[in-house]
């Protein structure tokens, strides 16, 4: 049983993950509040769960951003190798006769030289501002900003997950470290207890009447040579749990740590089963996350359902050009320019892309909602699991106690009548051996209901209430 108890340490050390660490110090007397306080302060999933979340709301400000108008500037300055220039090639006008009084007079033809008008200088500036405010987007905007509050929910809803895994690791590693020294204070109560009865053997065999013999004292020592070996077992796993301790709630390796002296917490569950169905229904993080999901991909639909409609936005410009030149077309009216107008941008046609859009992300919402019909039933199928186990170990505990307590008294009579050569040695070394028995699988019974009650607390995503 011990060799299980230290493999089982061993191998939750091993397979639990790095968490931060704390500065070099002394931490005694620690609660088991305290412990989850420096277990959440330190572990790095929780630190990435807030970095997510941080980019998350980030995400969001920007889905928000489509609701404002966008202003733009942008501003060029350019020198061309020679100014811009229009030339207008020769050509030869032929004009009509000119009829006056009755009298024709021929018009001669007139033939027009080339000509080179300039239309700015080469060096030039031009400046742009450009606004566009959206009106109508066939509610595109709207459907992302659904979505990134979503997401941002479902990651602060990822964060509490997180929270309650290390919560329950703490808690599961601190009960094992209040269980590890409960047995070993147990093992080191039996063994004084045997070494007393061991002296009293010894001296009635060398002193007494006759009645305790060698092979009483031999056999008494025998017994307390292997409550030895169980004693170092148990302080073997009981350091092994401390350090355990240390890396669940990430301290360094050479901190030293103490716990209190409290008992290994005990409390009846007052709620029915389908209570606690409800409850895990209603607060365990998954259903929540999918439930977020669910509501991510509804907006999906809404987004690609807003390709149907036109995007309909007020738009408007300002251009400023800085040119010597005051004509062509840099000329007093062109160097300042205002454009206020509604613009429309609407698909007619893009191959049934948008239909294949809505039939994806409807797809992906019936998927996801089977998904958690399987989650629900899963929880549900894991809560019916531990509550019968609680309500068990519960039984088991009340029966622990009563062992436990018949076991001391029997033990106290054993003694007394041991005392007075009412009992052979045999039945008192089995009357203390008895007695630590019961007062450890007491212990173990504590351990498993604990350790069940935060198992079901951490699938609930709340705390049990008596």
């Amino acid at each position: 049983m011990f060799i299980k108890l230290r493999w089982m340490l061993i191998t939750l050390s091993v397979f639990t993950l790095t968490f931060g660490r704390s500065l070099d110090g002394n931490y005694e007397n620690l609660t088991l509040d305290d412990c989850i306080k420096i277990a959440l302060e330190n572990n790095k999933r929780i630190s990435i769960s807030n970095y997510d979340i941080d980019i998350a709301s980030a995400q969001l400000r920007q889905a928000r951003s489509g609701n404002w108008p966008s202003l733009n500037l942008t501003s060029s300055a350019t020198i061309l190798d020679e100014d811009p220039v229009n030339i207008n090639p020769a050509f030869r006008m032929e004009l009509k006769d000119i009829e006056l009084a009755g009298l024709s007079i021929p018009s001669l033809p007139v033939n027009v030289p080339e000509e080179v008008i300039t239309l700015m200088d080469n060096k030039n500036i031009m400046t742009e501002v450009d606004l566009m405010f959206p009106i109508f987007t066939g509610g595109k905007i709207s459907s992302l900003i659904n979505q990134a509050k979503n997401n941002l929910e479902m990651l602060n809803n990822k964060k509490v997950k997180s929270e309650l895994e290390v919560i329950y690791d703490t808690k599961k590693m601190y009960y094992t470290y209040q269980l590890t020294r409960n047995l070993f204070e147990i093992g080191e109560e039996a063994l004084e207890r045997l070494k007393v009865t061991l002296e009293l053997t010894e001296n009635l065999y060398k002193n007494g009447t006759g009645r305790v013999t060698k092979i009483d004292f031999l056999q008494n020592s025998v017994v307390v040579e292997s409550v030895k070996g169980i004693v170092s077992r148990l302080e073997e796993n009981h350091l092994i749990s401390k350090e355990a301790l240390k890396f669940i709630i990430g301290l360094n390796w050479n901190d030293s740590i103490s716990i209190s002296n409290e008992e290994i917490p005990s409390m009846s569950i007052s709620q029915t089963v389908n209570d606690l169905v409800l409850t895990a229904r209603d607060n365990n993080p998954v259903i929540k996350q999918i439930n977020q999901a669910l509501k991510i991909f509804e907006s999906k639909i809404d987004e690609a359902q807003s390709d149907y409609y036109p995007n309909i936005a007020l738009i408007g410009k300002y251009t400023n050009i800085v040119n010597s030149y005051d004509y062509g077309i840099v000329s007093d009216a062109m160097k300042n320019r205002f454009m206020i107008g509604l613009g429309l941008n609407m698909s007619l046609f893009n191959g049934f892309r948008t239909a294949n859009k809505v039939d994806e992300a409807e797809a992906g919402l019936k998927q996801l909602n089977s998904k958690k019909i399987l989650l629900e039933n899963g929880i549900s199928l894991n809560i019916h699991q531990l509550y019968y186990k609680n309500k068990g170990a519960e039984e088991r505990h009340g029966w622990a106690t009563n062992a436990m307590e018949l076991a001391i008294e029997n033990r106290d009579l054993a003694e007394r009548a041991y005392k007075n050569d009412l009992v052979e040695i045999e039945e008192f070394i089995t009357a203390q051996v008895m007695e630590s028995i019961m007062k450890a699988q007491y212990q173990l019974a504590l351990f498993e209901k604990a350790n069940l009650d935060a198992q079901l607390e951490k699938t609930l995503g709340k705390n049990l209430v008596n």
